[in-house]
């Protein structure tokens, strides 16, 4: 019983967090939810092991990085702020845990964007800004397809489920999108 109510008080303690963030992030006040959640990030910076300092605050800074440009484009999130913020982070510390070893070659195909491999440490991260340039003028699904796939690394099937929509639906939008990014190019 005692635990039951415990549960209860901690979930309406994250509801309150949450809808407190989701203020903060719609009345643009980045910076107080970096303040909020500056030992969070630093603390799933170092979970992942990064073998000096510098590369740790490479991480920090690269992470909140494209936080920020995540919240100026007005991204809306189906999962809590802080599980947000602190994903990021940690993704953002393992691609610069792996980072020695990627190199991009900016390709666009018929079946997508090309990657190959190189050793610049920021090659990664250009890439990351060149996709979601092109990305951005896409319409909303296509949009979220292509980010699933090629910023988040994420295969057909669990992009489709991730969204709700068939596989076929993912293929379509994925299709429609590569088009599009083709003919901007063109032009």
């Amino acid at each position: 019983m005692m635990n039951a109510r415990r549960s209860n008080a901690n979930r309406h303690e994250h509801h309150m967090q949450d809808a407190r963030d989701r203020r903060d992030l719609a009345a643009g006040r980045h910076d107080v939810l970096f303040a909020r959640y500056w030992d969070a990030i630093h603390g799933a910076v170092r979970s992942v092991n990064l073998w000096n300092e510098a590369d740790r605050q490479d991480a920090v800074q690269m992470a909140c990085e494209r936080l920020l440009k995540e919240w100026q484009r007005g991204k809306e999130y189906r999962v809590p702020i802080r599980a947000v913020i602190l994903t990021v982070a940690m993704w953002t510390a393992r691609g610069v845990k792996q980072r020695a070893t990627i190199h991009v070659q900016r390709t666009v195909t018929d079946e997508g964007i090309e990657r190959h491999a190189a050793a610049d440490p920021y090659a990664e991260l250009e890439l990351v800004d060149w996709m979601e340039s092109l990305f951005e003028n896409l319409p909303p699904r296509e949009r979220e397809v292509m980010y699933l796939r090629y910023i988040e690394g994420m295969p057909p099937s669990h992009v489709a489920a991730l969204i709700g929509i068939e596989p076929n639906a993912e293929n379509q939008a994925h299709f429609r999108a590569v088009k599009a990014i083709r003919l901007a190019e063109a032009a």
